[in-house]
């Protein structure tokens, strides 16, 4: 009855009531559950991933963790044959939120990497052409350099390349908050 009219909550309900059952008869209902999904109609794709999100977190929170890795494989692997084509929203939606954390720190720490790598890279453009322009740096200087953001940088670079003396390039040690 639940199924009758192939709906996304129909099937969800469907795989809800065998919850409890054995490993392989959960697993037979929700891969008959996912192929109903694919009756919808393609405008009901956000109905299809919810669904497919509802399966994933009922699988977490009410099967062990062997079972919900073996039957979220299966989640996986239909929607890479479904219609609606949402296999990359599925893949995240069976990850961990550890897994997840994780990989937002990751991109977080190349993102602050590269910009630390390039700062590095400016830091020692500016010195370059400080010494070469005026020779040996005052530690005043030097300890400005190290300290400076990348606006700075980019200024102090700009304004080494055509001032007259160091002291036209308007380097200021960079005083701590009180």
């Amino acid at each position: 009855m639940l199924t009758r009219f192939s709906t996304a909550v129909g099937q969800a309900l469907r795989v809800l009531q065998a919850e409890q059952a054995p490993r392989e008869e959960l697993e037979r209902v929700l891969a008959e559950a996912m192929e109903g999904l694919e009756q919808l109609p393609e405008e009901d794709a956000g109905k299809w991933l919810r669904a497919a999100w509802y399966f994933v977190l009922l699988l977490f929170h009410r099967r062990s963790g062997e079972e919900y890795t073996e039957l979220g494989q299966l989640i996986e692997e239909q929607a890479r044959r479904s219609k609606f084509r949402l296999r990359e929203e599925v893949e995240q939606l069976g990850k961990t939120m550890a897994q997840l954390v994780e990989e937002r720190g990751e991109r977080k720490g190349r993102a602050e990497g590269r910009a630390e790598g390039r700062a590095e890279g400016l830091r020692s453009a500016v010195e370059t052409v400080l010494v070469r322009r005026f020779g040996a740096l005052p530690p005043a200087v030097e300890a400005a350099l190290a300290v400076a953001d990348l606006d700075t940088l980019d200024q102090w670079l700009g304004a080494a390349a055509t001032a007259d003396t160091l002291a036209a390039v308007r380097i200021v040690a960079q005083q701590p908050p009180r």
